[in-house]
């Protein structure tokens, strides 16, 4: 009787640090939205030991630090300033173009080393132009890949409304499903050669019908958490939307008939559309805003709500 609660008791600990390596952590949430709260307030001072927490966890962003630098020099701490400024350029801190990249960074660090020296101050600027140079250069599109994914979704999307149109035709739900087999096979010898596909790779579009080819994989919820794991990686680095990995995240959760964390999982009851059951459910506005969920977005129009 003893081994079996001792086993039991491994299974649950088990299982949940397995899904945990999957979600991003609620304190990440948490410290996240407070401190782009307290930095969009001008509050400098009281988001730094938000942000400080957020990049001594595991999960952070490289632009995080060009955040924690603007804080110490709206607080005159010019030195601790210039090294997370240092560390943003040495980890290659970037946005989705070279223009908005070296925006923010003359913005930011204009004034922090002006006021320590000019010359290291253009200094620091050319090395970022040439690793912002370089990272973009070296951004070559995939372009037969980023084709295959949108086509693949657009199909799936052409069968959805002819099953919309016809549902008493069980054939087109036989050919939707096969469908998305099929897409999920494609996107999974894709990943096994070239890991996932990122924005760097394949362009913003065609991330989000990999993504979706991922978020309609409901018959392989294995493939969908192994998907997930990679993409919360190229999160960090800027190369996955946050939104694509909070609807993932709440997919796996609901498929596993687990509460959702985002409330980005709906279902319709007496012609309204109601979220699905979720995690602190006061809490959600929060959550949503941090993942940008309460954005207008294009591609989740086009994409993922089919």
């Amino acid at each position: 009787m003893l081994r079996k609660i001792l086993f039991i008791l491994f299974f649950i600990f088990y299982i949940n640090n397995c899904l945990s390596q999957y979600l991003v952590n609620l304190e990440y949430i948490d410290n996240r939205f407070i401190a782009d709260s307290l930095y969009k307030s001008q509050k400098y001072e009281n988001a730094l030991p938000f942000y400080i927490k957020i990049v001594e966890s595991d999960f952070h962003r490289r632009l995080d630090y060009m955040y924690i630098a603007k804080c110490f020099y709206e607080t005159n701490n010019y030195q601790d300033a210039k090294k997370y400024l240092q560390l943003a350029v040495e980890k290659g801190a970037h946005f989705n173009s070279i223009e908005d990249t070296i925006y923010c960074y003359d913005t930011t660090s204009y004034t922090v080393l002006n006021y320590l020296a000019i010359k290291e101050f253009e200094n620091y600027r050319s090395q970022l132009i040439e690793n912002t140079k370089s990272y973009f250069s070296n951004n070559e599109i995939n372009e037969l890949l980023s084709k295959e994914l949108i086509l693949r979704i657009e199909l799936e999307q052409k069968l959805l409304e002819i099953k919309t149109k016809y549902p008493e035709i069980d054939s087109i739900e036989i050919q939707l499903n096969n469908i998305k087999i099929e897409n999920q096979i494609a996107l999974n010898s894709e990943i096994e050669k070239n890991g996932f596909p990122t924005i760097k790779t394949v362009g913003e579009k065609a991330v989000y019908a990999a993504f979706t080819i991922v978020q309609h994989s409901d018959h392989n919820v294995i493939f969908q958490e192994k998907c997930l794991e990679l993409m919360l990686e190229e999160y960090k680095n800027g190369e996955i939307p946050a939104v694509c990995i909070a609807y993932l995240q709440d997919r796996i959760l609901i498929n596993k008939g687990e509460k959702q964390i985002f409330g980005t999982q709906t279902v319709e009851k007496k012609n309204k559309i109601i979220r699905k059951l979720t995690i602190d459910s006061e809490l959600i506005e929060k959550r949503r805003t941090v993942m940008m969920l309460n954005k207008p977005n294009l591609y989740l129009t086009d994409f993922v709500n089919m």
